[in-house]
């Protein structure tokens, strides 16, 4: 969207409920607020424009470029992943192979679960599949057996590669299989033997990732609020955010843990009574809503940080600036999505035994620092267009119901 160009106005309900009007208002001055507003077109158009997407992309990356100490943090963490400890999962795996190897064994079937989805991923990865290639086709030419499945693994076990540490941060190497160096240095290799370890390893990372998520977002956010860093105001600030953010997550993951049962319930009770298919249409409906959710919510970490807002009362700004400017929106996270999703695509091109690494690390620091920025700068000043003209609407209702009386 251009920027000297204003939203669209949306319906009047959803304007009602993006612009709050006071009571005491409304009851002496009840007019349609959309067609107030249609009526005073010079107030409109008197207010500064916000930015458009690519004005935010593009201010955002200068923001990054005139400020590079916002690139510390994620610089020190893909240096410290790519020279740090790396993962072995081939105990696992060869303890797994032994299991299966003397029959089906609950445990050893619970161990594949957390092998698959916690532990090491084996889709995408070349040099994993490769030599499995032969195996895996046998495999799917005759009847399942566990001797198969054991002899898929134990080649597994022996060529499976070392990974980098997973953090949920902004990385050009985190989750990815490791190479050496290409300096003499070999850094240490942390063996993974039970699934026990896999889960406490991929908790601990991720918590490890929301904190260092949490200082990151708070410093890119106050240079755009205030275009200063202030160490008073970040350790004030980010661990009331953090606290309420873990607080959210426990929320969610108990809500999900919830639903599933529930879910499970209603799959026993639809198959006792010979109907089915309702488990996952309602399995369908939460998708939706969540999608839905989290599209609306998008800037709530945004609310925290620019305007000292509670999670709740966040989610709330988010699901305005949202609604005013959804077309927008979708347009900002469609690019960003786009831009990330080329950046994966380069880094797997990218060999990590080389020196290129080093230059990559910077390349996906700068890039992805600039992104992040854009988001706060789009939210910034979309969320301060709404406010001025919720307030020329005020001022306006308060002028009217004035002559009227």
């Amino acid at each position: 969207m251009n920027r000297n160009q204003a939203p669209s106005i949306p319906s009047s309900r959803l304007f009602h409920t993006l612009f709050p009007v006071p009571q005491s208002i409304a009851r002496k001055a009840p007019l349609n607020v959309v067609k107030l507003v249609a009526m005073m077109p010079e107030k409109v158009r008197s207010l500064t424009p916000p930015v458009g997407v690519t004005e935010a992309l593009a201010l955002g990356l200068e923001t990054v470029a005139k400020n590079p100490l916002l690139l510390l943090l994620p610089l020190i963490l893909d240096v410290m992943l790519w020279m740090g400890p790396r993962l072995s999962f081939r105990p696992l795996i060869s303890e797994l192979s032994h299991s299966l190897g003397n029959g089906l064994d609950p445990v050893a079937l619970t161990a594949m679960v957390f092998f698959l989805y916690l532990g090491f991923p084996m889709w995408g990865h070349q040099q994993v599949w490769e030599p499995l290639n032969p195996l895996l086709a046998d495999l799917g030419q005759r009847d399942f057996s566990f001797s198969a499945v054991t002899k898929v693994l134990e080649v597994l076990a022996q060529t499976a590669p070392d990974q980098y540490l997973g953090v949920f941060m902004p990385s050009m190497v985190a989750g990815r299989d490791a190479g050496p160096l290409p300096f003499n240095y070999v850094p240490p290799v942390w063996q993974i033997h039970t699934p026990f370890e896999v889960v406490a390893l991929r908790v601990g990372l991720f918590l490890v990732g929301v904190v260092l998520w949490s200082l990151y977002l708070a410093i890119v956010a106050q240079l755009i609020k205030e275009k200063r860093s202030s160490l008073g105001w970040l350790v004030k600030r980010v661990p009331i955010v953090l606290t309420q953010l873990i607080l959210l997550l426990v929320m969610v993951a108990v809500g999900v843990f919830l639903f599933f049962l529930v879910l499970s319930a209603i799959e026993m009770l639809s198959r006792l009574v010979g109907v089915t298919g309702i488990a996952a249409f309602l399995m369908l409906l939460v998708i939706l809503l969540g999608t839905w959710f989290v599209m609306f919510a998008v800037f709530t970490i945004h609310g925290m940080y620019m305007n000292d807002r509670g999670v709740f009362a966040a989610v709330w700004d988010s699901l305005r600036v949202v609604q005013w400017n959804i077309a927008s929106t979708l347009s900002l996270f469609i690019v960003i999505l786009i831009l990330v999703v080329a950046m994966q695509f380069i880094k797997g091109w990218l060999d990590v035994r080389s020196w290129v690494i080093p230059v990559g690390i910077v390349a996906n620091a700068f890039l992805s620092t600039g992104l992040v920025a854009a988001t706060f700068v789009f939210f910034k000043d979309r969320y301060r267009y709404w406010r001025e003209l919720r307030e020329e609407l005020l001022a306006e209702l308060e002028r009217r119901r004035v002559q009227k009386s």
